[in-house]
């Protein structure tokens, strides 16, 4: 072959090749949507009232989207200021019509630090990928500082499920965090292995 030729055929077949390296090697750094198992997804949290009094009620609620195939742990930190309204959990996943109630993974009080657990499940193939958990937490005692802080992690099926979370070992970290004022009395020393839990008044059921 001449060599002009050679070299305009080496111009056309380098870019080429590199292209394709470089979509070989990084196609997977949007890969949300396949919802990978190292991959927990995203979550996003509100709350509904951020100003309470003592005694006000607040609902709490996260949407998680892109759930992996081996399903995620949705955790949430608050003080004791806060207290969980036991029975208040309720569930929306994929395309269903309606919420349903459904039960913690994990209710553990640590020192003043209170967690909340849930173990979220992938929705089937056939519907979307998005699970929403509601609850309600009480203001128990004045404080400015309150807060309530989620995180979303992995469920690893190799490991028992007192690994996953450990009452003595939380092993969390915020992706989220929500800033509450509780206006009041302040809270007297928490006594410990107390769960942080109430007996729940009626429930609001979120909007889809």
């Amino acid at each position: 072959m001449p060599t002009d030729a050679l070299e305009k055929l080496k111009q056309i077949l380098i870019p080429i090749a590199i292209g394709l390296t470089i979509a070989s090697c990084g196609g997977g750094g949007g890969g949300g949507g396949e919802a990978e198992s190292n991959y927990p997804g995203y979550v996003e949290f509100q709350v509904e009232r951020d100003s309470l009094d003592s005694g006000d009620l607040t609902d709490i609620t996260a949407t998680v989207t892109d759930i992996n195939r081996d399903g995620v742990f949705l955790k949430f930190h608050y003080p004791s200021s806060l207290a969980y309204r036991t029975g208040s959990a309720i569930m929306h996943s994929g395309d269903e019509d309606s919420w349903t109630t459904t039960t913690p993974f994990d209710a553990a009080s640590i020192g003043a630090d209170k967690y909340l657990v849930f173990r979220v499940s992938r929705p089937p193939e056939d519907q979307t990928n998005r699970v929403s958990i509601g609850f309600t937490l009480r203001a128990v005692a004045g404080d400015p500082s309150a807060y309530v802080e989620v995180e979303l992690d992995n469920n690893d099926p190799s490991l028992p499920d007192n690994l996953e979370f450990n009452d003595s070992y939380p092993q969390f970290s915020s992706d989220d965090r929500w800033n509450i004022s509780i206006a009041g009395t302040p809270a007297a020393t928490p006594t410990p292995g107390a769960t942080g839990s109430e007996t729940p008044a009626a429930t609001a059921t979120p909007s889809n």
